[in-house]
């Protein structure tokens, strides 16, 4: 999600609200998905339901690499409802199957470090997804840079909205739309890179959660 404000907004020219309200879609997808995951996991346990939870959110991030400059809306709030089914679906089986180990006692301390690892990953997801996107912009827009000031490219190519700023002051619109197209390129590679870790998740539940079905089927 780190990225989609700045496609939104810089690609698509939407003000704030307007991004938040395209954003919301991805709520839906967490509405429906945590409640039917629920019901799921009573039928077909914990480690089948999160696993598929977490290939659909996978999809959902890979799928990014459908949307380019012209892409409509509607393909977008589409992934977005992807990825909110399946962050939605997994959020709530895992915490919980965090919780039920826990003694009574204990099941504050647990809150506390499962909602803490949650904040460290989200962090470390903007940290990490957003370097690679910095990087890649400006790899891709560097090159489109030979013709202006030092002091203008060197600006330009810090991000895509710096781009958009030089252009506009230059009165160079190829410029703006050399900044989109750069853009879009490295949000497909963050989104690639974000599907890879999603499904490497899948498979880190589907191979944690194996000693519980073991022992379901044992009974």
């Amino acid at each position: 999600m780190y990225y989609t404000s700045f496609y939104l907004q810089g690609v698509h020219g939407q003000t704030p609200l307007e991004c938040g309200l395209s954003i919301a879609p991805v709520a839906i997808g967490v509405l429906l998905g945590a409640p039917l995951s629920a019901k799921l996991v009573r039928a077909y346990g914990v480690r089948r339901v999160v696993t598929v939870a977490m290939l659909i959110a996978t999809t959902g991030f890979f799928a990014y690499v459908f949307l380019d400059e012209h892409s409509g809306l509607g393909l977008f709030w589409v992934f977005l409802i992807l990825q909110g089914l399946g962050m939605g679906a997994a959020v709530a089986p895992t915490t919980e199957a965090i919780m039920s180990v826990l003694p009574s006692d204990r099941t504050g301390a647990g809150s506390a470090v499962n909602n803490a690892m949650r904040q460290i990953g989200g962090v470390l997801g903007v940290a990490v997804l957003g370097s690679i996107l910095a990087g890649v912009y400006r790899g891709e827009i560097s090159p489109k840079l030979g013709d202006l000031p030092p002091g203008a490219a060197g600006a330009a190519e810090e991000s895509p909205e710096a781009t958009r700023l030089i252009a506009g002051r230059l009165r160079l619109p190829q410029l703006s739309d050399f900044a989109d197209q750069g853009f879009v390129h490295a949000m497909h590679v963050a989104a690639v890179i974000g599907a890879i870790a999603a499904a490497v998740g899948a498979v880190i539940i589907w191979w944690t959660f194996r000693r519980a079905t073991y022992a379901e089927s044992a009974r």
